[in-house]
């Protein structure tokens, strides 16, 4: 509880600062194993980068793929970055519609790095079994990457589905996307 009133604080601080900056989304690329070419789309409005992609699911259970059990989205992004500041990202949201059986776990993994860095942000939210219906998973990041100042830069957003039934085979699960992925953007001075 601490911890996440210090993120708030953090967050609410650093938008009292760059409150009036925009994000300007000059270039953009999706592809994954969730999103083929062309079945994607990516908008930035009002301090959010959504991901909108058809079909995005992971599918666990007897008789499907291994390779069915983790789909991924990745988005690059060619940003122009205000002068005098920079960015970075303070949490993903991603509406789903799940269906977990006992034994079976879904989750949502999300990442953002800066292209030409070796490190970024990324967590993971975690549906147990026996769980059915639609859920709001939230991958929460501290932000620690934050971009160059001014200029263009490249950030990858990533969104990884998984499911899995390892501790029962003999169940089944998904996890599919309801809507976008909504990446929310926070701003300080350089």
């Amino acid at each position: 509880m601490v911890q996440t009133l210090i993120k708030l604080a953090f967050l609410l601080c650093v938008a009292l600062q760059a409150s009036a900056q925009t994000l300007r989304l000059s270039k953009s690329t999706v592809i994954g194993t969730g999103c083929k070419p062309g079945s994607a789309t990516v908008s930035v409005k009002n301090g959010v980068v959504s991901v909108d992609a058809d079909n995005f699911q992971a599918n666990a259970g007897p008789g499907v793929p291994i390779s069915s059990n983790r789909k991924n989205c990745q988005a690059a992004l060619t940003i122009d970055i205000p002068a005098g500041y920079q960015f970075a990202f303070g949490e993903t949201k991603l509406p789903a519609q799940v269906k977990a059986d006992q034994g079976v776990q879904v989750s949502v993994g999300s990442e953002y790095y800066f292209q030409g860095t070796v490190s970024g942000d990324q967590d993971t939210a975690t549906v147990p079994g026996g769980t059915s219906g639609t859920v709001t998973l939230v991958n929460e990041y501290a932000p620690k990457a934050w971009s160059s100042c001014g200029g263009s830069q490249v950030v990858n957003l990533n969104t990884a589905l998984r499911a899995n039934n390892f501790n029962n085979k003999g169940a089944s699960g998904f996890i599919k996307t309801r809507g976008s992925v909504d990446t929310s953007i926070v701003w300080k001075k350089c």
